[in-house]
């Protein structure tokens, strides 16, 4: 049986599903929509129209509509998890020698 080894680009390639959108762009555009028949539902007046749900819808669907956007092959949503991961990381790696796991119990 011969071997054969995928590249790293062939595996890593994002499907698109609608033009030049991948799917979790698409879920980006489409989350709004729902959320936003959630908020008309519940808030007040229930299933009645006021200008503050709009509002509100709208600025969902800027946002998401922003996290969407592609920039150097990654959407700005997956920028986004990058810079928190990398400011959320620990700053200092405090070593201790007697953690409980590899700890030498002489009694």
């Amino acid at each position: 049986m011969k071997i054969t080894v995928v590249p790293a680009q062939v595996t890593t390639v994002e499907d698109r599903i609608v033009g030049n959108l991948g799917f979790s762009q698409m879920l980006l555009l489409i989350v709004p929509v729902f959320v936003g028949a959630g908020l008309f539902a519940v808030l007040p007046p229930a299933m009645g129209s006021a200008s503050y749900k709009y509002v509100i819808m709208a600025i969902i669907a800027f946002f998401c509509a922003l996290l969407a956007i592609r920039i150097r092959g990654k959407i700005l949503a997956a920028w986004l998890v990058t810079i928190l991961r990398y400011n959320l990381r620990a700053k200092y790696y405090l070593f201790n020698k007697n953690s409980s796991a590899m700890r030498d119990v002489y009694a």
